[in-house]
């Protein structure tokens, strides 16, 4: 059985109805645009550490005329290598079915790889002579299937149809679709039958110290280069990359923090409403609190009463918004991971980001309604039962200027002279239209200049 105060709280909720909507769904909102973006970023992270780590992925590449069996071993026997492996990339063309597209096919000798380890889906693995392996980011775009032949040709020579008898993922690699490359391996024997050369070019290799930063990978790379170039051989490029960073993970992180700071500002938004709903609730409760104080009620009992009105907005906002968030963050956990060529089916959202969200849903509207209730439950009992509501004290100097701007309209006096009369309240509630055109406005301007960088970067 509930006591009286709480039936009273039940009661102002029902009186209410509309402003409690629009305050849990305010918060809703706030949660599941802060909540989904978060539940992306802590999936994603998760991804990178779990697949991208586990890959391997190579600290440095080099390029070179060719490689044989007495230069790797060279390399693998310096004192800050790790791993060192060989392999060719060779640039050709597959046909697709919207005709023939860029190919890079990659030969070599030993397909158990240690470094940028390759992780088979569907089919056989590794390739076989006169077959090909398509990785898994080109096989919508380019039509390949398991079983279909791939017509596939290097350079001006003849093109040969290969079978295709797997699929497989390489998590260093940008997508397929996205690059608009079919990626795919072969044998060096299937590169020769195209025409390609027979030879390795490629030397990636592996720090043996995985806390070396870029510069130090670097200096260890320009070391190979030269064990290389005292053979007689030309070292044509080295390629370094951001030593356990995917090659996209920028541009997401800035994606990432920007739908962040809308997911934010929407929290934000949420508080104000908070107090604004508690404000007019106390402004047209004034007397009543005045008699609950005069039969006997303290003024921390009245807070708790509104404090725990606040709370209950803010566990039924969750209630609602954090499935949602999981639900949407995930979604777009596979989207984002589809961009960074990464599969996150086996992997869950962390247990803290649902508390995480669960408390800033809970603290939010209670923390926002923490000014409001602490200054009305203070208020004396005479005080309270002499408050005139909406019609409280104005400064007197707001008539003259407000019949100045009104003219001698009555109803537009009235309407000014009744705003200003509670200029917190005008205030915060100008702020609040203030920051959700902002937000509104700034959502059009990112999507513009998104649109206009996209369309400037592929001439559409």
């Amino acid at each position: 059985m509930l006591s009286p105060r709480w039936r009273k709280v039940v009661r102002d909720v029902w009186l209410h109805k509309s402003r409690t909507t629009l305050v849990v769904l305010a918060i809703s909102i706030g949660i599941i645009g802060s909540g989904a973006v978060l539940n992306t970023w802590a999936l994603l992270r998760r991804v990178t550490r779990g697949e991208f780590a586990a890959s391997n992925p190579a600290s440095a590449t080099l390029r070179t005329d060719s490689i044989d069996a007495a230069l790797l071993q060279r390399v693998r026997a310096l004192p800050a290598i790790r791993y060192a492996e060989a392999r060719r990339a060779a640039t050709g063309s597959a046909r697709t079915d919207s005709g023939w597209r860029t190919a890079i096919l990659f030969a070599t000798d030993d397909f158990a790889k240690r470094i940028g380890a390759i992780e088979p889906e569907h089919g056989e693995w590794p390739p076989g002579d006169g077959a090909i392996v398509v990785e898994a980011s080109s096989v919508e775009f380019s039509g390949a299937g398991i079983g279909k032949p791939l017509e596939v040709k290097i350079g001006a020579n003849n093109s040969l149809e290969l079978s295709t008898s797997g699929i497989a993922r390489d998590v260093g690699l940008a997508p397929g679709w996205m690059e608009h490359v079919v990626y795919a391996f072969v044998t060096p024997a299937t590169l020769v039958r195209l025409g390609g050369p027979s030879s390795l070019n490629e030397l990636q290799i592996v720090v043996r110290d995985r806390g070396m930063d870029r510069e130090a990978v670097r200096r260890v790379a320009t070391e190979v280069a030269a064990l290389i170039e005292s053979t007689g051989r030309k070292v044509s490029d080295i390629d370094v990359p951001v030593p356990g960073r995917h090659m996209h993970a920028a541009q997401i992180d800035s994606l990432l923090f920007t739908q962040g700071a809308f997911g934010v500002l929407a929290l934000l938004m949420c508080g104000l409403l908070v107090v604004n709903l508690i404000s007019a609730m106390l402004t047209g409760q004034v007397r009543e609190i005045g008699i609950m104080k005069a039969i006997g009620a303290r003024g921390e009992q009245i807070a708790r009463m509104y404090l725990g009105l606040a709370l209950a907005l803010g566990l039924v906002a969750c209630a609602v918004a954090v499935p949602a968030a999981a639900f949407l963050g995930r979604m777009y956990a596979q989207f984002t991971a589809d961009m960074l060529n990464f599969d996150i089916s086996g992997f869950a959202i962390p247990y803290w980001v649902f508390g995480l969200q669960l408390a800033v849903g809970v603290l939010v509207p209670v923390v926002a309604a923490a000014v409001p209730v602490l200054r009305g439950s203070r208020i004396s009992v005479g005080d309270a039962l002499r408050d005139f509501g909406i019609l409280g004290r104005g400064d007197s100097r707001t008539p003259a200027l407000l019949q100045r701007i009104g003219g001698g309209s009555r109803p537009l006096l009235l309407s000014l002279r009744s705003a200003f009369r509670r200029r917190q309240r005008m205030t915060l509630t100008l702020v609040t239209l203030a920051m959700g055109g902002a937000v509104y406005l700034g959502a059009l301007n990112l999507r513009a200049a998104i649109v206009g960088s996209v369309d400037l970067l592929f001439g559409t």
